[in-house]
This record gives C-alpha cells, structure tokens and sequence, in this order.
C-alpha cells in the first residue's frame, strides 16, 4: 500500500494506554516509563466527549517551570491536555500528520464514531517509512 493511501486505522496501535485523571504525574510518568510510551490518555467522564492526554512533552513542560519535586504533588487533571486532537479512523495519513503538526501533537486518539479505537503517534508513522521504503 501506498503511504498516501494510508489511513490512521492503517497506523495507529491498537494498545490503549490509560491513566485515571487523578493519579499523580510521577505516578503517570512511571506508567509511561514502564510501557515506554510517551503519552496516557485520560478517559473523558462523559461519554461521546474527546479524551484528555499527558505527554512527556507536558511533563518536561511542567520540569523547565517547577522542578521534579512538583511531580508528586500535582494530579494528572492539572498537566493534561483536554480536550485533545483526535483523528476519526478512516482519515488518510497525510491529512493526520498534518493535522498533529499545525497543532502541536505528537500523538493523537483514534476515533471509530465515539469510541476510542487506538492511538496515532509521529513514531507510528515513521516506523512505517522506515519499514517500507
């Protein structure tokens, strides 16, 4: 298949990552360290809404203006993005990566109508050209 005939359900993985909203960032940081991710989404409490996402870029974020000590005492609620840029399935990768890039994500939810159904990241995207070229 042809990169430009791709779509995000092509790409994404299908390993959905999640943290509860009130988890510590250290606690949140530790998971994404552990499954060496580099976000959590952040299930939305009402259902048909976007899901919230903590990433290491919101993580060193919050280190350049507070230091690591902050990390424990801060709650995921209070660093994550929400809601978040997410990608309907069926839209094809050129239009994802370009979507995440004009507005600053690096990894994006994958939605089948209201459901989650994976995750895109720049490094999904990557892999594949790397892969295939």
């Amino acid at each position: 298949m042809k990169f430009e005939e791709l779509t995000a359900r092509d790409l994404m993985s299908t390993k959905i990552e999640t943290c509860d909203s009130e988890s510590s960032v250290m606690e949140a940081l530790k998971h994404m360290n552990a499954s060496r991710i580099h976000c959590l989404l952040i299930d939305a409490p009402e259902s048909g809404r976007s899901p919230g996402v903590i990433s290491i870029k919101d993580i060193v974020q919050l280190l350049g203006d507070a230091g690591p000590d902050l990390l424990d005492e801060l709650v995921v609620s209070e660093v994550m993005t929400s809601p978040v840029v997410s990608l309907p399935d069926y839209l094809l990768i050129p239009d994802c990566v370009n979507l995440m890039r004009m507005t600053g994500v690096r990894s994006a939810p994958v939605m089948k109508d209201r459901e989650m159904v994976g995750v895109l990241s720049y490094s999904d995207v990557v892999s594949w050209i790397a892969r295939n070229a």
